[in-house]
């Protein structure tokens, strides 16, 4: 047993929210790393196992500088790493991101999701899964115009094509949610995640 930790450069706010494991052993972890005027910025990092010994680690940041994190990592069978969350991008307020990196957490390619949503929910939620076939599923949570959060499914191809997507919004919930993502073996589509009765607490 035992354990890694990283300190960004602000000695502030910084966080994983996910973790991966990848076909050679090594542990992909994501979150984000506070980086003053650029904002909170996406963090990868890559992981030896069983040491935890920090291999190597990307940050991006958005055109906005504001707030971007990872929210889910995934790897697939060749060790591509496909990870989803939020990133600002200037004009146009915070999109849901996904990326796609080598084994070494070089970027290979990058998307954001068509729809603008400039106050996306703070709590990290959104989660990720790659298919047999190479595509990667994404779910994560969106704040709509009226202010209430709603649930977000999107399919890609390996290339980061958006192939399909579709958004869950419970009538009469103040709010809903996605937080994690899973496949069964005929390829049906699980999200987890939370809804909120009007004044009241969350549901699951």
């Amino acid at each position: 047993s035992g354990y890694a930790s990283f300190n960004g450069p602000l000695n502030t706010d910084d966080a994983a929210n996910d973790v991966a494991r990848g076909p050679d052993g090594s542990l992909y972890a994501v979150g984000y790393s506070s980086r003053g005027a650029a904002g909170k910025d996406i963090w990868i990092g890559r992981f030896s196992a069983p040491d935890l010994t920090l291999l190597s680690s990307a940050t991006l940041n958005g055109s906005g500088n504001d707030l971007d994190r990872a929210d889910g990592v995934a790897v697939d069978g060749s060790g591509s790493v496909f990870v989803v969350g939020l990133s600002s991008i200037a004009s146009q307020g915070v999109r849901v991101w996904l990326g796609k990196f080598d084994p070494g957490l070089a970027v290979v390619s990058s998307t954001t999701f068509p729809n603008s949503y400039s106050n996306i929910d703070p709590a990290p939620r959104g989660g990720i899964v790659v298919a047999p076939n190479g595509d990667a599923l994404i779910a994560e949570s969106l704040m709509n115009s009226a202010g209430r959060n709603q649930a977000l499914v999107a399919r890609y191809s390996s290339g980061l094509s958006l192939l399909s997507s579709a958004t869950f919004s419970d009538p009469g919930f103040d709010a809903n949610g996605a937080a994690g993502i899973a496949l069964d073996a005929s390829g049906n589509i699980f999200l987890s995640g939370p809804r909120n009765p009007p004044a009241t607490s969350s549901d699951i």
